[in-house]
């Protein structure tokens, strides 16, 4: 809503109003009253001047008047016969006169209370291009007298129009300017009225670029802690702030907050004053209420429980619908509700220590808004999204002088990211956005109705391009609390894949099946994620769904078991690390399964070294059936030492790392292996070998035998003495050596199947491999 106010012109003492831009020729013209006998609308004198009431119009002629009055404005010498008129306001007004109309050269003045020669209280001669006079604006006083004099120049008389109109000139508020603010405290919904009031010259720079007509109130704390401004309910587009200072710094701004009313939490110190200044969206003005008040109680979590209706985990008892409530961030444990329960305002912390998290289970009533904490660090991408309904982007509107904030929207239609400009743009729930902060991390407050219930519908998810560059939906977790992806109840996904991506500090998390990279099962609260609709062709759509039974409250809802099978490797150089996963599980196929593999994206930070393997596409998460080798890549965009290591092995005997490159073996189950990169180098230097992955019978089943390109591998238990020998299918022995690891390579040149033959103190195994 935008109102358009036109300020009145104040004419003060002697002040001349004249539209004429050339010089008048001076003329003077001899009048003898005594030749125009009349009918007289005026008065000849101020002694005997016309008393009018407003709205006053008429027509009249000067001839048969006198010559009492001259002014100048700005001429003066006139012989011109005058009438006058008297006007007694009966409150402080705005006059308007015009003698728009008139059929002669006419000067219109002004006396206040008595006639004052050379001292017209006000005085026009030409104002409009027909020599015709007016006064627009002229303050009147109360208990004052006005004597309105028509004159003309230089000798001209004849028939005037005559139209006089007043409004009441309102003053502005008492506290129209910072240096008359009205003390205040804590109020609530305090009536306020910025009708009449001017522009102060402090834009806080939330809300457009135009200086807001505003009112100033000074706040002075009672105590200290985070207290509520808002304007929640006012009549017009308002505009909030708060200062340190008259002319000092901008402490926090809003625009939009409710609505198109204003509001925000800042933190207090007692006894400290502080300038709020109530404003309007451009020249907006209008009336509203103003509300300052502490968080009336605040969630301890001290009686170690979660529900929401024990009194001793609150500071002042349960909430009531009245109440404020905070919820701070870094506490061990947090509020669900299993009832009803209630409040007025919800206040959700977070910081660097966390996030405050809420399960209300669709029992929460509010009487007020939600508004929920987002913190952000600064220089890299985050992926985010609302956990409250009827938020704008104004929420990552800073004020000014402060950190630039840059939004964007994913399309998966072209899969690019397009800028976010307008702060009115709406933050659509479950939708994800990609957020950046210049310089320091910074706080941001969602404020709303509290999202719960089910959210997302049928085929929603859309994949409009096939292959690996199509399909990926940029989403948002919409509660104020975590959600599970594992949880048992409460999700619809259909034709999706079952990975989901989250932007890690210029890396990805990834997280498929019961194992994660970089993250576990739980979704943080306003957090994006990147999904994928299946392979099949395109368009196709897929569908997520997801209601309460998918919330949780922390990252570590419960502790689950070391995933059976894996082995977690992780590569470190440039001061960054990455991580990728294999895992063996017997349902799973060498080739991409959306249900149980994940992709290996490209990271926004180019100075992140990436560590993958590779089946028929790069993988974070490579879930596989029973296999003797995995092919991993390794990419680095800057020469220099980096190092593997297996962070995690579970239920395999043995992992060794082969160096293509330089022939080396590493023993992953007690060693890392450092080495030299180029950017010149091809991804494929790494093979990872596996022994069984279970205890054999008798020796012979502990010697596994497979091959790999041109190279035959022989891995054979520790300690384990003897020889290998390749033969061609014609018997003809092809290469032999003798065993002094437990892992043995043999290059053959040929491509051709092959008889390889070990022979040991304990057994001897032989197999028919085949050799590229």
């Amino acid at each position: 809503m935008i109102i358009c106010l036109s300020s009145s012109v104040v004419l003060s003492q002697n002040s001349i109003k004249g539209n004429i831009p050339f010089e008048k020729e001076t003329k003077i013209i001899n009048y003898d009253p005594s030749m125009y006998p009349t009918p007289k609308q005026g008065g000849e004198d101020i002694a005997g001047a016309v008393v009018i009431a407003l709205p006053y119009t008429n027509t009249g002629t000067t001839a048969g008047f006198a010559n009492n009055y001259d002014e100048v404005c700005p001429y003066s010498g006139s012989t011109s016969p005058d009438v006058v008129y008297s006007y007694t306001p009966g409150a402080d007004e705005s006059l308007d006169i015009d003698l728009f109309g008139s059929f002669y050269d006419t000067k219109v003045f002004v006396y206040e209370d008595v006639a004052t020669p050379g001292f017209p209280y006000a005085c026009n001669d030409d104002f409009y291009s027909d020599y015709t006079s007016a006064l627009f604006g002229l303050s009147v006083y109360y208990g004052h007298t006005y004597y309105i004099v028509i004159d003309g120049y230089g000798g001209d008389f004849g028939t005037y129009a005559i139209l006089i109109t007043a409004v009441p000139i309102v003053p502005p508020p008492a506290n129209d300017d910072c240096s008359t603010a009205i003390a205040i405290g804590e109020v609530i919904d305090m009536a306020f009225s910025t009708i009449n009031s001017t522009q102060s010259g402090e834009n806080p720079g939330c809300g457009g670029s135009t200086n807001p007509y505003d009112i100033w109130y000074v706040y002075t704390a009672s105590y200290s802690g985070p207290a509520v401004f808002d304007l929640c309910g006012s009549a017009y587009d308002t505009r909030l702030a708060l200062y340190d200072a008259c002319g000092g710094t901008v402490l926090a701004c809003n625009d939009d907050a409710c609505g198109l009313s204003s509001g925000f939490f800042y933190t207090v110190t007692a006894s400290a004053s502080y300038y709020v200044q109530i404003g309007g969206y451009n020249d907006a003005v209008g009336t509203g209420f103003l509300s300052i008040a502490f968080e009336d109680t605040e969630w301890t979590g001290a009686a170690k429980s979660n529900d929401w209706n024990t009194a001793g985990n609150w500071t002042y008892g349960i909430p009531s619908s009245t109440t404020n409530v905070t919820i701070p961030a870094g506490l061990s444990n947090y509020p669900t509700l299993t009832s009803a329960g209630v409040c007025n305002n919800l206040y959700m912390y977070a910081d660097a220590s966390g996030y405050a998290t809420l399960l209300d289970g669709g029992f929460l009533t509010l009487s007020g808004s939600a508004y929920i904490q987002a913190y952000l660090t600064g220089n890299v991408w985050h992926f985010i999204g609302s956990p409250v309904s009827g938020a704008t982007a104004d929420v990552f509107k800073l004020a000014g002088g402060q950190p630039d904030v840059y939004l964007q929207s994913f399309d998966e239609t072209t899969n690019t990211y397009t800028d976010i400009v307008p702060v009115t743009t709406p933050l659509n729930v479950m939708e994800g956005y990609a957020a950046w902060v210049d310089g320091s991390s910074w706080t941001f407050t969602y404020p709303g109705a509290l999202n719960t219930g089910a959210y997302g519908a049928a085929d929603n998810m859309t994949r409009t391009i096939d292959g690996d560059d199509g399909g990926n939906n940029l989403l948002s977790n919409p509660y104020p609390s975590g959600i599970d992806w594992d949880a048992a109840l409460g999700w619809t996904k259909t034709n999706m894949m079952d990975a989901f991506y989250i932007e890690d500090a210029g890396g990805w998390a990834t997280y498929v099946s019961s194992v994660g990279v970089g993250t576990g099962s739980v979704i943080a609260p306003g957090q994006g994620f990147f999904v994928f609709v299946n392979y099949g062709g395109a368009p196709t759509t897929g569908t997520l769904i997801m209601d309460n039974s998918v919330r949780v409250h922390t990252a570590t809802p419960f502790i689950k078991d070391a995933v059976a099978n894996l082995v977690r490797l992780e590569v470190q150089g440039n001061n960054k690390t990455d991580e990728t996963v294999v895992r063996f599980l017997e349902e799973a196929t060498a080739l991409f399964d959306g249900k149980y593999d994940a992709f290996k994206l490209e990271p926004t930070d180019g100075a992140i070294p990436q560590l993958y393997s590779i089946a028929n596409k790069d993988m974070a998460i490579n879930t596989l059936p029973e296999t003797d080798w995995v092919q991993l890549g390794f990419k680095a965009n800057f020469d220099g030492e980096y190092t593997i290591s297996a962070i995690e092995i579970n239920d395999i005997a043995s992992v060794w790392l082969e160096d293509t490159f330089t022939g080396e073996f590493t023993n992953l189950t007690m060693d890392s292996y450092t080495f030299n990169h180029s950017v010149i180098n091809a991804p494929e230097r790494f093979i990872l070998h596996f022994t069984p992955l279970a205890v054999p019978e008798n020796m012979a089943d502990m010697i596994n035998i497979y091959s790999n390109n041109h190279d035959v591998y022989v891995a054979v238990p520790a300690n384990t003495r003897g020889t290998v020998k390749v033969y061609n299918l014609m018997g003809q022995e092809a290469a032999s050596t003798t065993i002094t690891e437990v892992l043995t390579r043999i290059t053959l040149d040929k491509s051709a199947y092959y008889v390889v033959e070990v022979v040991s103190d304990e057994s001897v195994v032989t197999k028919k491999v085949f050799v590229k």
